[in-house]
């Protein structure tokens, strides 16, 4: 019975960091002011955020010799969720498979022992 329950448990597990990986590649430009005052907003790109040393502005491109300086830039912004809103759907199906999941494997663990629910496997602690 332990053998299963840890079995369970290692594969919700592998699930869960198979179902929620890191970005690759994509960065934020920080908002700044310009020199008239007016506020420039953050930005989120799916490359690099570079300056263009033309416009002296930060724009987003693909050629990493551009890329702004570390302090203009960030790995990571709320910008970067409205351009990824099936990001948080995917993590709630994710933890919610992963609840059924263990609820399965708790409910075959106990069947398995000749119980008639996994629920009576609290029941034994108790006493």
């Amino acid at each position: 019975m332990t053998s299963s329950i840890l079995i369970c448990i290692l594969c919700t597990y592998v699930m869960l960091i198979l179902c929620v990986t890191g970005v690759a590649g994509d960065e934020c430009c920080k908002e700044y002011t310009v020199l008239s005052g007016r506020k420039i907003d953050a930005k989120w790109c799916p490359r690099y955020c570079c300056y263009d040393t033309i416009y002296h502005d930060y724009i987003c491109c693909e050629d990493e010799s551009k890329r702004a300086l570390s302090d203009h830039r960030e790995e990571f912004c709320s910008k970067w969720w409205s351009a990824h809103l099936y990001v948080p759907v995917l993590v709630g199906v994710a933890v919610f498979g992963s609840l059924v999941i263990a609820c399965s494997c708790i409910c075959c663990c106990g069947m398995s022992s000749g119980q008639s629910s996994g629920l009576n496997i609290a029941s034994k602690f108790r006493k």
